[in-house]
């Protein structure tokens, strides 16, 4: 089953607990993409702005806690380097470090549009990009912090059904 299809339908039965269907007009490629990156061995450095750092540890707090599960490769992405994130004339320096540390990484980003998401969008990513000109996610909405996490489930749910061989990676 195709991986767009298959999340797509994973989020149309989650879609009662919202009670409407806002992500019909999600990108469903660009959330694709970061499933086949982690399926052909690279790995996810996961990025959040300030108010989303809630749903950065959610994640790594839960995604690799569930035994007879496999690891996935998602980290914190600029863990260590907060010192050097307000001064954006050290980003080259950043990018560096990540090269040499990571063999194949693009990173995820979690937030409002910004100097650090610009920056990230000239490297390998996908994004979930708020109040974002074309985007779905609104940083004013009330259900917002629901709708992250039922991105989220539907993400963990196609990737773990990608590595355990349920569906194609198409």
């Amino acid at each position: 089953m195709e991986l767009a299809r298959r999340a797509c339908q994973i989020l149309q039965e989650q879609h009662a607990k919202l009670g409407r269907a806002w992500f019909q007009s999600y990108d469903w490629g660009e959330f694709a993409k970061g499933v086949r990156h982690i399926l052909e061995g690279g790995s996810v450095l996961l990025c959040v702005d300030q108010e989303r750092a809630w749903f950065k540890h959610y994640v790594l707090a839960h995604l690799n806690a569930k035994k007879l599960r496999p690891l996935v490769p998602i980290v914190d992405g600029l863990l260590g380097y907060a010192p050097l994130l307000p001064d954006s004339r050290e980003w080259p320096v950043i990018g560096d470090l990540l090269d040499l540390t990571y063999r194949n990484y693009m990173f995820w980003y979690v937030g409002k549009e910004g100097d650090l998401s610009e920056w990230i969008s000239n490297k390998a990513h996908f994004l979930w990009l708020l109040d974002a000109k074309k985007g779905l996610l609104s940083a004013q909405d009330p259900l917002l912090d629901l709708k992250l996490l039922q991105l989220y489930r539907v993400f963990e749910s196609v990737l773990f059904e990608s590595m355990l061989g349920q569906l194609g990676s198409q």
